[in-house]
């Protein structure tokens, strides 16, 4: 009969080992009647075959469930899905092959006793963390299994397949976890009890120390028995031990008390040998050494703090205020230390001892001190109050209650005696010093009555207050030195008086002579009518200041009495005078200025009053205040400043501007300005060239042209002894160096030769009138350096002069230049191409020499017709050019249609022109023969 279909319901029932499937159940045949029927029904129709045909069939069935059992364990294992979720997913279905559920079931089964271990575990150990008691009974496991397995089962239900292989694989790991949980309730109650070790080592400390001699005659013996014990109660003797060990050392190492840890120490007994001697015993000790060492320096420190607090802070005190004597604090200090309440030896405490009488001894002195200090300032204090007299009527009655005070601050008799004296000259300071103070209280009073009189506005105020005074003196009662010294400052003040009357009489003249008397006179009120006059329109009046001068002079000879001009008073009151009216010529300067809308308006303000300044300087004979315009002048006669400023602009050259204007204006004024200028041969010249700039500016020239002309003459009539601005005779050295009529008609005929030859280079013909300066320069020279070398050679010395300014020297446009400052090739051509090239607007701009040359360069400005046609200076390294703009210049002047007509000394026979440039003779000559007449 064939066996039924294997049951998939089959529940575990746990025993004692929490689950026991029963191991001995047969698995189910894994045949059904289907396959037996089928196999009969084989063998009757083929009977002939035996019946062995019959377990051959059932054997391939046989083979064919294996192969689902098989399947299904694979279906779990690679899904790695229990078995529930696999029939809830539809993978397994109730239709499936039965055994195929059977393998699904026991991988499932075998999958989920691997996740069950990791999750009991994890349960185990979170009960022993929440509930450390767990530990104390190895009972508590079981109930604690038992109900994780009962949990287990109602997870799988009736999946007997899934159950079986779940606890074939949990049930091992379950016995493994018992046995564990055992040794951890053997160690859990193991250190229990070894924690008890270090309590009793604690409470046998404490008893130790008890002042009851029982409490701590037994303490040791009470220890050894509970360890004894602790060692019956099944913990190994070692282990006890070591915890003992550890207990004490760390007594020693962190108690107040580490005597008592360590006589405990090397009290205690280990089997037949101390505890001290074992070996943990000794490596605990050595390794806590040092925090044993600083403990019981730390316990010795505090100990000194209590004895020190004890002796300097209880005995001591009542030593000093008598409460006790030195011997009963020492017997107290001594009964501390019989009580064990600082625990010192022998040695130490008679050096407390000692201590304790060198201290006393100091607190007492130091109170002694003290009273003396206070006993001190007691006194003082009354000393302070007996100087302090504001207020005291009779001084002799107060001295008497002080004196009292003095006696009841405890003072010995000679200090006592000593104060009372000290109060005795006090008092009778205090009687002078009011004597004293009468006497200066009248003396201040005197003299307020004298600074009254002295300081009176008027005559009849000083009378009344010389009254008052000398009334007083009577009234006050003073003694005969005092009355004497107040009749003397009488006589004084007296005197003060009339000499105030005398200058409030000077006063009202001088605010007279300044203001005058409301009509219209007085110095300042014409200074400010005549400025204004001098600032209508088409004016060039200038305030003259002569008559402020006399009206001045007047007041310091009749008022002031002050007759000799010499007197230091008089030449004061001048100054004065002078400072005043300048202070308001400045100040009405700044009005003006500020009226002025132009840069042109603004100079001639400026001007105008640098004029009054130059005219107040006369007058008053101070040239103080136009010293630095004279200076501002000289400094801006500079070719070099001269020659930037331009064409003349205004406020390029300011000083030279202001003061060629003022002296305009003071000349037009009749002003003499000989007395402010510099003195001598330089002031006079000074003058001669203020003049000749006037009367170029009256001519309509710029101040620009007239500066630089102005600077070159000077630079050159310093070096060549002509005097350009000598209106009579400038060339005064051909009068002086020609020693007969004769040598002077030379000198002429062969100057006005040279100026010919020098302007026959100009295109025009004529001669630049700024080269003139650098032509008498070099023309003197010569002719002065041929008669110094050669006295007899005077009547030839003009020509000598002559030649050599031409052979030195190159001629070009109207103009001449040194050739020792030129370069190499810049001759009469160069130079000619150069100017051509640079200035094609002006065909008669030519270079001339504005300053003498130096040894290594000359300084030269660029003319036309004596106009400045650029700003700046021109050096011979400024003069420079290109070859091909060179070329292209000097064939255009050569072949243009329109070119100008070439330089007199070019157009001439090749033998006798001007030496040229070998490069450009052959190109003039021989290359392009024919354009220049040989």
């Amino acid at each position: 009969m064939a066996k039924a279909r294997p049951n998939l319901g089959v529940t575990a029932q746990p025993v004692s080992t929490f689950i026991q499937p029963n191991q001995n159940a047969v698995a189910a045949e894994l045949y059904d009647q289907q396959t037996v029927q089928n196999a009969l029904q084989f063998a009757e129709a083929f009977s002939n075959l035996s019946v062995s045909a019959a377990r051959l069939a059932g054997g391939l069935k046989q083979e064919w469930n294996e192969e689902q059992v098989q399947q299904g364990m694979d279906l779990v294992n690679k899904s790695r899905k229990s078995y529930q979720q696999l029939v809830q997913s539809g993978e397994i279905k109730p239709t499936e092959n039965p055994w195929f559920a059977v393998g699904a079931q026991k991988a499932s089964g075998s999958i989920e006793a691997m996740k069950a271990r990791v999750n009991f575990e994890s349960l185990l150990e979170q009960k022993v963390a929440e509930d450390p008691s767990f530990l104390d009974d190895p009972r508590g496991f079981d109930a604690f299994a038992y109900q994780y397995t009962q949990n287990v089962n109602q997870f799988m239900g009736d999946a007997s397949y899934m159950s079986r292989a779940f606890y074939e694989s949990f049930n091992p790991f379950m016995g493994t976890m018992q046995a564990k949980h055992e040794g951890r309730v053997i160690e859990h109650n193991t250190q229990k009890i070894l924690t008890g070790v270090a309590s009793e080592v604690q409470r046998a400390a404490q008893d130790w120390t008890s002042p009851n001699p029982t409490v701590s005659q037994q303490a040791l013996g009470t220890l050894q028995t509970r360890l004894d014990e602790m060692v019956n109660q099944g913990v190994a003797s070692n282990r006890v031990n070591n915890a003992a060990v550890d207990a004490l050392v760390e007594l020693m190492a962190t108690s107040d008390d580490p005597r008592a840890a360590r006589e405990m120490f090397n009290s205690i007994k280990s089997g037949t040998g101390s505890l001290s001697s074992t070996q943990y015993a000794k490596t605990q000790m050595a390794m806590n050494a040092s925090k044993i060492q600083a403990n019981d320096l730390r316990m010795s420190a505090e100990e000194s703090k209590v004895l020190a607090a004890r002796i300097e802070k209880d005995l001591t005190p009542q030593i000093v205020s008598g409460a006790i004597t030195v011997e009963q604090a020492e017997e107290a200090l001594r009964e501390d230390f019989a009580q064990g309440k600082v625990r010192i030896n022998a040695n130490e405490q008679e050096s407390k001892i000692g201590y304790l009488r060198s201290f006393s001894a100091a607190a007492i002195r130091e109170r002694e001190v003290q009273v003396k200090t206070e006993q001190n300032n007691a006194f003082w204090e009354l000393v302070t109050l007996a100087a302090d007299t504001d207020g005291v009527e009779d001084l002799d009655t107060r001295l008497g209650e002080l004196k009292q005070r003095v006696g009841a601050i405890g003072l010995d008799p000679e200090q006592l005696y000593r104060g009372r004296e000290l109060l005795d000259r006090i008092t009778e300071q205090a009687k002078k010093d009011r004597v004293l103070a009468t006497a200066d209280a009248q003396t201040n009073e005197l003299y307020q009555l004298a600074l009254d009189a002295k300081n009176a506005q008027s005559d009849e105020e000083a009378s009344a207050a010389l009254k008052k005074y000398k009334d007083r003196i009577e009234t006050l009662g003073l003694a005969p030195e005092q009355r004497f010294k107040a009749e003397e400052m009488f006589a004084k003040v007296q005197d003060d008086t009339f000499e105030a009357q005398s200058i409030r009489n000077i006063n009202n003249a001088t605010t007279i002579l300044w203001n005058g008397t409301g009509n219209g006179d007085g110095i300042l009120p014409t200074l400010d009518r005549e400025v204004r006059e001098s600032f209508e329109p088409n004016s060039n009046f200038v305030p003259g200041f002569a008559e402020a001068r006399q009206q001045y002079d007047t007041y310091l000879t009749q008022t002031l009495g002050l007759t000799d001009p010499n007197d230091t008073k008089y030449k004061k009151g001048l100054t004065q005078a002078y400072t005043k009216m300048r202070d308001a010529l400045k100040q009405y300067e700044t009005v003006y200025l500020q009226k002025a809308a132009t840069r042109e308006e603004a100079a001639s303000v400026r001007q105008r009053f640098l004029a009054m300044r130059m005219n107040l300087a006369t007058e008053f004979e101070d040239a103080r205040d136009v010293a630095p315009a004279f200076r501002g002048l000289l400094s801006e006669m500079n070719p070099q400043v001269v020659e930037r400023a331009g064409s003349g602009e205004v406020g390029a050259l300011p000083y030279t501007e202001d003061m060629v204007m003022a002296y305009m204006l003071a000349n037009d004024n009749n002003q003499n300005l000989s007395t402010i200028l510099p003195g001598g041969e330089n002031g006079k010249a000074l003058i001669a060239q203020l003049d000749y700039a006037v009367d170029r500016i009256r001519a309509g020239e710029k101040i620009g042209d007239v500066a630089r002309d102005v600077s070159r003459l000077m630079s050159f009539g310093g070096v060549s002894k002509i005097d350009y601005f000598d209106k009579i005779n400038p060339v005064k050295w051909m009068d002086t160096d020609g020693s007969d009529q004769q040598t002077r008609e030379n000198i002429r005929v062969s100057y006005a030769e040279l100026r010919e030859a020098v302007a026959a280079t100009s295109r025009s013909g004529a001669f630049e009138p700024d080269a003139g300066t650098y032509l008498d320069y070099e023309y003197r020279r010569h002719y002065a350096t041929e008669v110094s070398n050669n006295p007899m050679a005077s009547r030839s010395a003009h020509k000598v002069a002559m030649d050599k300014v031409i052979e030195e020297n190159v001629l070009i446009r109207g103009s001449l230049l040194p050739k020792r400052n030129l370069g190499p090739n810049q001759d009469e051509l160069y130079l000619e191409v150069w100017l051509r090239a640079k200035y094609p607007g002006n065909p008669n701009a030519t270079l001339v020499v504005v300053s003498p040359p130096g040894a290594d360069q000359v300084l030269m400005a660029v003319r036309e017709n004596g106009k400045a046609v650029t700003s700046g200076l021109i050096r011979a390294q400024d003069i420079k050019m290109d070859d091909a703009l060179f070329a292209q210049t000097v064939n255009d002047m050569l072949r243009g249609k329109n070119a100008p007509k070439l330089p007199p000394l070019l157009i001439k026979t090749r033998g006798h022109r001007s030496p040229l440039p070998a490069w450009l003779d052959a190109w003039l000559y021989e290359e392009k023969s024919g354009i220049l007449t040989r």
